[in-house]
C-alpha cells in the first residue's frame, strides 16, 4: 500500500499453496463478475469455501484479510 496500491489482500497466517491458488482464482472470477466489490468478492469466496469441499476447514480461508486505503477501493478496485 505505501507503494500505491488501493487494496491489498493478505494472510494472518502461512496457507498452503494450493488452497491458496484455488481461493484466489475464486476471488478473482468473483470480483470480475461483480462489478469490482474487494470486500464482497473476499466474502463470497470464503463462504463457497466453508460450504464444503477439501478446504472447508476455516484454517485454509478465514486467514484472508482484505486492507484498503479508503472505500473506494474496497467498492470498485476497477476503478
Amino acid at each position: 500500500m505505501s507503494q500505491g496500491a488501493g487494496a491489498v489482500i493478505g494472510t494472518l497466517w502461512p496457507i498452503p499453496d494450493r488452497s491458496t491458488a484455488q481461493f484466489m482464482k475464486n476471488f478473482y472470477q468473483i470480483l470480475s463478475s461483480n462489478g469490482g466489490h474487494a470486500s464482497r468478492a473476499l466474502a463470497e469466496a470464503k463462504r463457497a469455501f466453508m460450504s464444503g469441499g477439501r478446504y472447508k476447514h476455516p484454517y485454509f480461508w478465514s486467514g484472508f484479510v482484505l486492507t484498503s486505503a479508503n472505500q473506494k477501493f474496497d467498492k470498485n478496485v476497477f476503478d
